[in-house]
């Protein structure tokens, strides 16, 4: 789809203000990544399927904290007897949940939000109309995309609740577009775009490359990340793991997501490498990569996986969480079809872009590439390249993050997909971002993780799926032909309550209307209309989420949640 000619406009604008108009910046803190003498410990590893010797520590934390709220959870909001918990999870059991709200840019961080929101004890109303308390029970909350914009800033803002952001309002400044920050106020605009290109600048002098995606992720940690520091200008995604909420084990662990775009082909599900962020470290799963390494030390220079120069701060938090968003491969793609019918604003796309698409600048480098040379995955691009590209992590038609969560060793238990995408026409889900990444797994590139059996887009609309919430993989009795058992997917669609919450991909900049429409409606979405739908969904809910545990341990269903698993489960049902 093309975008409109305000929004390529305002863009080329913009961006030649700030790569032919820098000024000096007042700020002390620098952007670009510091040398630092290279730890003692081993940086990069071999995924191997194996979870970090860190993230198995503060998964210890973090059970601390969320099996007493999920005791809680169950108790107070789906209704368990204490007899009924002590049976399904007994003191020596954990369940590790993961949410995984999709991308679809801010219609995802909006409408994401307003489903987080709903689980979120902190919120007003949760514990009455919805699931509160499920948040502060969840081990794992992954997001790309647009719902990497809302994981990453909501982590880098140490976990404020949905109502302290609507009331304080110190995040999420969507009143003007990133690339127009000050609106009429195009003096103002000039001046931050200025300040940006300095601050990247920085980076370039380093002695590092940049691509557009530095200038992209500094102008949305201007509307996503608190004003301190400069806007996180020199706080890096490893911070998470040192001080606040995250190293506390008081919040769930933060993942984001991106995509390797493969060479001279159109990136699918069928060719992309998943790369995750999570404040401990960046890699892959895939076979194709097959690797980690510290997030902290991101940036360095590894040969053979080891490391022989050293960096920090490479990992600033808004360039992640910019990365996690990059579409700007596909957005020059756009901008070089229209503009050539423009001729006043052909000189300008020569002189600009022509020069970075042909260094590939205009999707996110990761530089020195830390796959550099390795023998741990079997891609040879992966290995023989310099630089790693990284694209928009929905990209690759997998815009529902369930990667990161369905990985056996990660032992997670039930996984909340949030689909907020745009398949169907007027920018809602269709379902097949689910059912991409169940195809995935009988791939070469997929046989690491499982996912349940669920039906093609055509059933799941058919069905209502995209209307209501479905449970896949209720009996893992019946998923004895998939490599692992996987976990339970509850598939929960966007659809129109009391607010349409299905804004244009490209859109934006919100009024308070509709931003404040878009939580609330995902709310409601979360909830089957507050439960009004039904009134016994946060007991189903509760249900589902205990399933592998009793499964487990033996202990059958209550009755209830036999009538419940009726009323959610898919039963096999395919439509042609």
């Amino acid at each position: 789809m093309l975008l409109n000619q305000i929004f390529i406009a305002g863009l080329l604008f913009q961006l030649s203000a700030a790569l032919f108009g820098h000024s000096h910046s007042s700020a002390n803190l620098s952007y670009a990544p510091v040398s630092v003498s290279c730890p003692a410990q081993k940086i990069s590893r071999a995924a191997n399927g194996e979870i970090s010797d860190q993230e198995k520590s503060w998964l210890a934390k973090r059970h601390a904290k969320s099996d007493p709220a999920l005791r809680d959870f169950l108790k107070y909001t789906a209704k368990f007897s204490d007899e009924e918990i002590l049976r399904s999870i007994p003191s020596n059991e954990t369940i590790n949940i993961g949410l995984a709200p999709s991308g679809g840019s801010f219609r995802a961080m909006l409408t994401g939000a307003g489903q987080l929101a709903a689980l979120d004890n902190r919120t007003a109303g949760a514990f009455e109309h919805g699931l509160g308390g499920l948040f502060q029970a969840t081990t794992y909350l992954a997001g790309l995309s647009g719902s990497g914009w809302l994981v990453g800033s909501l982590a880098m803002s140490d976990y404020p609740s949905i109502d302290e952001i609507l009331a304080q309002r110190e995040i999420w400044d969507l009143e003007h577009p990133f690339f127009n920050l000050d609106g009429l106020n195009v003096g103002g605009s000039m001046r931050q775009w200025h300040h940006i290109a300095n601050e990247v600048d920085e980076k370039r002098q380093a002695g590092f490359n940049v691509s557009m995606t530095d200038y992209y992720a500094r102008a949305l940690a201007r509307q996503l990340l608190p004003a301190s520091n400069d806007y996180s200008i020199n706080v890096g995604y490893s911070s998470l793991r040192e001080t606040g909420a995250v190293s506390d084990g008081d919040m769930p662990l933060p993942i984001i997501q991106a995509n390797g775009r493969p060479v001279e082909q159109v990136i699918t599900y069928q060719n992309s490498t998943v790369f995750e962020m999570n404040p401990f470290e960046f890699g892959t799963w895939d076979p194709s990569g097959n690797t980690f390494v510290d997030m902290k030390y991101l940036g360095s220079t590894f040969k053979d996986g080891e490391a022989e120069k050293c960096v920090t701060n490479y990992d600033n938090a808004g360039f992640l969480i910019g990365v996690t968003s990059s579409l700007f491969d596909m957005v020059m793609d756009d901008a070089v079809m229209y503009t050539a019918k423009f001729k006043p604003l052909s000189k300008l796309l020569s002189k600009l872009f022509a020069p970075v698409m042909k260094k590939k600048e205009h999707v996110a480098i990761v530089e020195p590439n830390p796959f550099f040379q390795t023998d741990n995955g079997h891609s040879p691009n992966l290995k023989n390249a310099q630089d790693l590209f990284l694209v928009d992590g929905g990209e690759d038609q997998q815009k529902i993050p369930l990667i990161p969560l369905v990985q056996p060793k990660r032992e997670v238990d039930i996984v909340f997909a949030y689909d907020l995408g745009a398949e169907l026409p007027h920018f809602w889900p269709g379902g097949s971002s689910l059912t991409n990444t169940y195809e995935r797994q009988f791939l070469e590139i997929g046989e690491g993780f499982s996912v349940p059996y669920v039906p093609d887009d055509k059933t799941m609309q058919a069905l209502n799926y995209t209307h209501k919430p479905v449970f896949f993989g209720c009996d893992a009795r019946n998923l004895t032909s998939l490599r692992h058992t996987p976990p339970m997917i509850v598939y929960t669609a966007n659809t129109e309550y009391t607010y349409p919450s299905n804004a244009p991909t490209y859109k934006f900049s919100f009024s308070e209307k509709d931003f404040r429409g878009h939580i609330t409606n995902g709310f409601e979405t979360a909830t089957r209309g507050n439960l009004t739908d039904d009134s016994e969904f946060a007991t189903c809910v509760g249900c589902a989420v205990v399933r592998r545990s009793q499964e487990r341990l033996g202990v059958e269903q209550t009755e209830q949640c036999k009538q419940c698993f009726q009323r959610y489960c898919w039963d096999g049902t395919l439509v042609n």
